[in-house]
């Protein structure tokens, strides 16, 4: 108790002193506290990225490399290389058994002919993806995408039923079909229609009951429609091993990381690799990435600056009080309660200049974010979007740096105060501590020497 009165009349008789410690720390917190918090801001932008973009993790087939090694290659050697560009439907179950695994999604996808069905797409003859969607023939080209799951992957993210319903249980044994409502615009299809396609070449045409009419995809994919495997099984059970996507959608999106670490190494080919829209996540969070190492660089500095500049103002505040020390010594007092006086009077101190940085980073960090923000982030979109893939559109979400933009807003949550409060206990110690660790050293007759 007698320490920390000693320590308040310290303050209160010499206000300059404190007035000087109190501007340094100031300065000293805002700096790191704002560039804490901005960091910290980075990560939750980070964070809520990896989240839009979802838990679903896709084996591919790498075509890239194949084809590199093809290239040159005896032919048993580029047919040996054919055999292994396909997708197994083994790895896709086994994986299918991890404890984070939510569900797993297989699809089979069909490409088939139509006289008697109008393409869904512009009726203009210069259009590129109409010429993609005509036959030599004159026929129009569907692709019927058949799926393990009632709910066909593509809804969750990308599309969404404009009438009907998906597939239930009570399904199971019946043909059923949803198409784009483009496709029932031109063809004047409604809930409950049938429609014919060809499962196979050889094969007799299945007759579909439309149950669903959806929205949202791109003009070049309004010719895609959506069957079961249980349709395939019972038509046409050699397209079954035709399996042109595996995705698995996990429970957390944050375990990414450690799912592709357990088994990206599994793989029976080195041509098939997991992806868990790495190129769209690296490609959005690039620009965040860039300003953390520069933060970080620079927290650093601060850092270690605001630290030698504190330990060189208190230390030269103390040795001014050396006789002080010295008859305290002299009369009894032990090291520890000098130690204690002298800490609680930068404590006192410190605790004001936390509080008025605390408030201040938060205004500045506020300022420095919309900043970035506005500069930085959003003037990336248009690169950024032309750098994402077809697949990454379809598989992963609507996610853009605009809406990351408008996650990137400083919050200052409990893990950010922790942070800065170890940043500030760090900064306290190492001012308390050098210059009172070479004081009292020093024997009470040498101090009072001064």
């Amino acid at each position: 108790m007698r320490s920390i009165q000693h320590a308040f009349l310290s303050v209160i008789r010499k206000p300059t002193k404190g007035i000087v410690i109190f501007l340094i720390l100031l300065m000293v917190f805002t700096l790191i506290f704002t560039s804490i918090i901005i960091q910290n801001t980075i990560q939750a932008s980070k964070d809520f990225t990896r989240k839009e973009l979802g838990g679903n993790v896709e084996m591919k087939i790498d075509y890239i490399k194949s084809m590199q090694d093809a290239q040159g290659a005896s032919i048993t050697t580029q047919n040996e290389i054919q055999t292994q560009l396909s997708l197994p439907q083994n790895v896709a179950t086994t994986l299918a058994k991890d404890p984070n695994v939510l569900k797993y999604h297989i699809e089979n996808m069909i490409y088939t002919n139509s006289e008697k069905l109008k393409s869904g797409q512009s009726d203009d003859p210069s259009n590129f993806t109409m010429t993609l969607a005509t036959s030599t023939e004159g026929s129009i080209n569907f692709m019927l995408l058949a799926s393990n799951q009632l709910v066909p992957l593509d809804f969750e993210k990308q599309l969404k039923l404009a009438e009907g319903r998906f597939r239930t249980s009570d399904d199971i044994g019946k043909d059923t079909i949803l198409i784009s409502k483009e496709v029932a615009t031109k063809n004047n299809l409604l809930l409950g229609d049938t429609v014919g396609f060809k499962l196979d070449p050889n094969s007799e045409e299945v007759s579909f009951e439309v149950i669903g009419i959806y929205e949202g995809a791109p003009s070049y994919l309004v010719n895609q429609t959506y069957i079961s495997d249980d349709t395939l099984n019972r038509h046409a059970p050699q397209q079954l091993e035709n399996i042109s996507r595996v995705v698995w959608q996990l429970n957390d999106p944050f375990i990414i990381p450690d799912f592709l670490s357990k088994y990206e190494n599994q793989m029976p080919s080195k041509y098939l690799y997991l992806d868990a829209s790495n190129d769209q996540y690296n490609t959005l969070t690039k620009p965040l990435d860039v300003m953390s190492t520069v933060i970080n660089m620079l927290l650093v500095v601060i850092f270690i600056a605001g630290a030698m500049i504190t330990i060189s103002i208190v230390t030269l505040f103390v040795r001014e009080r050396q006789f002080e020390i010295g008859l305290l010594l002299a009369n009894g007092e032990s090291k520890g309660s000098i130690l204690a006086q002298f800490s609680i009077e930068i404590l006192m101190v410190a605790i004001l200049a936390f509080i008025f940085a605390f408030a201040a980073s938060s205004l500045t960090a506020d300022f420095v974010a919309g900043w970035i923000s506005e500069n930085q982030l959003v003037e990336s979109t248009s690169v950024t979007q032309q750098m994402i893939s077809f697949d990454d559109m379809m598989n992963g979400s609507n996610l853009t740096m605009d809406s990351i933009a408008d996650s990137f807003k400083v919050a200052i949550d409990l893990k950010t105060f922790i942070n800065l409060s170890l940043a500030s206990i760090g900064l306290l110690i190492a001012a308390i501590g050098a210059p009172l660790a070479v004081i009292l050293s020093y024997k009470p007759r040498k101090s009072l020497q001064y």
